[in-house]
């Protein structure tokens, strides 16, 4: 049986950050870690949600990196995903809601014209070898991870487990073969990225190892009992969903935890970015969340999720940023962590809207890499029919409806004094400063949307 990692996964997170290596040594590898469904409310280290879940080996990562206060991604998952394979905002990829979702117009994936991270790297001639692991939710086998230019992938297409598939019984796919795994899934994808790892390192090369887990996405179910340590009474109801949810959050946690254990050496030269894809689901956000403001919304709650990065990139470890950072900009920054240059290795009309936040990693109170963040949530490939946009500065927000052919609707916050979302300053008095931030973020908006 598998024994809790809690105090494990802390002392090995202490390792000192290296500096990046000028003297032949080996290239550090980079591991990204995506949870599904997961807000900041439920990580222990953010210390916003009222009851967040035990999460140790996070915590710890958070330790020995930079944990950013105000990163974004999109409200739902394949949007968000799509962004960071691309450094593309939606309306470019017309990646705008969930994929599978019957009210898209567009269900094939990414487009065949797009540059996928993993197709990046070889371009650039990184020398990185790269491997997807877990939740893939980008389109079925016309555009599955290894169409895409990931030279190895295991984990499962579908972007939810719907019945008849749950957590333990569900279709595990290796490199377009598909067979039905009786595993639990997070367990798996760890196992998975442990043994490409290992084959990657025996080979000398860097790597790049993107594990998207689809823990805490529902269904809430109760984990193995050796992942978690939360009560649990009966079967899921309102009054108990907090406590699965809590629960799967944990068993996510140590895994991870058990994942950066046993890599061993290889930590000490590995680049960790944890991430979530989108903000807590409605029904589990906790206080001071709203939860019509949560998971699917342009609020706070929909878009605010961790985002914690720890290595030899990170110079002053156990620190916090207020830089405005956007899923989005993984890409860029990515490609930096593996010595690729994007401007000679993208083509002249391929746009990207990501920015590297490396300054942020290497120099404390770097000034900002960018100063507006963007976001957004729309049907169909038609961003200005229908859909919500969201749009912040450093301290104020417009959200922006779309309602077909109605003129858009605004609403305005300060985040400084409402960080919650209470009240609407659009139709507000507004100071100086206030109004010029609106007209700014308003001309923002219609700049990326024209």
């Amino acid at each position: 049986m598998r024994r809790l990692l809690t105090h494990l996964g802390i002392s090995l997170l202490g390792l000192p950050a290296l500096a990046d290596a000028q003297d032949g040594t080996p290239k550090a590898n980079v591991l990204i870690l995506m949870a599904d469904d997961l807000g900041v409310d439920y990580i222990g280290a953010y210390k916003e949600g009222s009851n967040p879940a035990p999460t140790p080996n996070i915590d710890a990562l958070a330790k020995r990196g930079v944990l950013f206060r105000n990163a974004w991604a999109n409200p739902l998952c394949s949007p968000t995903r799509a962004c960071i394979l691309t450094g593309r905002y939606g309306f470019r990829t017309s990646v705008g809601t969930i994929i599978t979702s019957r009210r898209s117009q567009r269900s094939g994936g990414l487009r065949a014209d797009e540059l996928p991270l993993p197709e990046l790297l070889d371009r650039g001639k990184s020398g990185y070898a790269h491997a997807l692991i877990g939740k893939w939710h980008l389109g079925g086998s016309n555009r599955a991870p290894n169409e895409v230019g990931w030279s190895h992938f295991a984990g499962m297409l579908p972007g939810t487990l719907r019945p008849p598939n749950t957590y333990s019984s569900w279709p595990r796919t290796v490199d377009g073969e598909t067979e039905r795994s009786s595993a639990y899934t997070t367990t798996q994808f760890v196992d998975d990225a442990l043994a490409w790892i290992r084959r990657s390192s025996a080979q000398g090369k860097p790597w790049l190892c993107f594990v998207n887990f689809n823990a805490p996405h529902s269904p809430l179910h109760v984990p193995p009992k050796d992942l978690h340590t939360v009560t649990i009474e009966g079967p899921v109801s309102r009054r108990n969903r907090v406590a699965y949810y809590r629960a799967m959050v944990q068993a996510m946690d140590q895994e991870i935890g058990r994942l950066l254990a046993q890599l061993g050496d290889d930590l000490r030269h590995t680049n960790v970015i944890f991430l979530g894809d989108n903000g807590t689901p409605g029904q589990i956000a906790q206080e001071p969340f709203a939860g019509a403001q949560a998971k699917g919304s342009v609020y706070e709650g929909g878009v605010n999720v961790p985002l914690i990065v720890a290595g030899p990139a990170v110079a002053k470890p156990d620190r916090e940023s207020k830089a405005l950072v956007g899923a989005v900009d993984l890409y860029a920054t990515v490609a930096e962590l593996c010595g690729v240059d994007i401007a000679k290795s993208v083509p002249a009309d391929h746009h990207i809207d990501g920015v590297s936040f490396i300054p942020h990693l290497r120099t404390p109170g770097h000034a900002p890499v960018r100063s507006m963040v963007f976001t957004e949530l729309f049907q169909g490939d038609r961003p200005n029919e229908i859909g919500r946009a969201a749009i912040r500065d450093s301290r104020y927000k417009v959200i922006r409806r779309y309602r077909r052919s109605l003129t858009p609707k605004d609403r305005f916050f300060d985040l400084e004094q409402d960080p919650f979302e209470r009240r609407d300053l659009a139709r507000r008095d507004k100071t100086d400063e206030q109004a010029a931030s609106f007209r700014a973020l308003q001309a923002e908006l219609d700049r990326l949307r024209k």
